[in-house]
């Protein structure tokens, strides 16, 4: 918060705000960033999600290293694995989709870099004649024009199944049933 009456501790997941401000609206990197900085210089506790991340912020913004934590992003117990051919079924009564696929879950933003994505999986299957397919799992709404464009240009239309939003309980049967999970 602005203003604080009791200690704080302050989480950061990453610097991408600061290391990429073209992939934020102008006012919302300002209000973003400058609010982080007062978290990381009020805070008791600077929390980090990664030893890279607690790195980054001593050395960019000198926290010291013994205000500094880091605690990893934690799963949640509903998160086992699934009989592969239930998930499958799962996925293909609920979503419509058969057959091998691989899987990336997140905002379609550019700051995830699925263009990067695409290339990569693009070259995948040119390189090794494989007919799975690309799911982007992530609300549609953050789709960018970029993302459709990258994809019509790499000629990858029929390769890649973009389902939208997929409600929580359907994610573990989602990840059983794919054949590779990319991050």
């Amino acid at each position: 918060p602005p203003l604080a009456v009791r200690p704080e501790m302050l989480t950061m997941h990453c610097l991408s705000s600061f290391v990429h401000p073209e992939f934020y609206a102008p006012l919302i990197a300002w209000r973003l960033n400058s609010l982080l900085r007062i978290g990381m210089r009020r805070s008791k506790c600077v929390l980090c999600v990664s030893q890279s991340t607690a790195d980054d912020v001593h050395q960019r913004f000198g926290v010291e290293r013994e205000r500094l934590a880091v605690a990893y992003n934690g799963v949640s117990a509903k998160f086992r694995p699934v009989d592969r051919a239930d998930a499958e079924a799962q996925v293909k009564e609920r979503l419509g989709v058969d057959g091998p696929y691989a899987l990336f879950v997140g905002k379609l933003e550019p700051r995830k870099n699925v263009t990067r994505l695409l290339d990569a999986f693009s070259r995948f299957r040119r390189q090794t004649g494989s007919t799975t397919r690309l799911m982007l799992a992530g609300n549609r709404t953050l789709v960018t024009p970029a993302i459709e464009r990258h994809i019509d240009t790499l000629g990858l239309g029929d390769a890649v199944i973009q389902p939208g939003y997929v409600p929580s309980e359907l994610l573990t049967p989602l990840y059983s049933a794919s054949r590779m999970f990319l991050l």
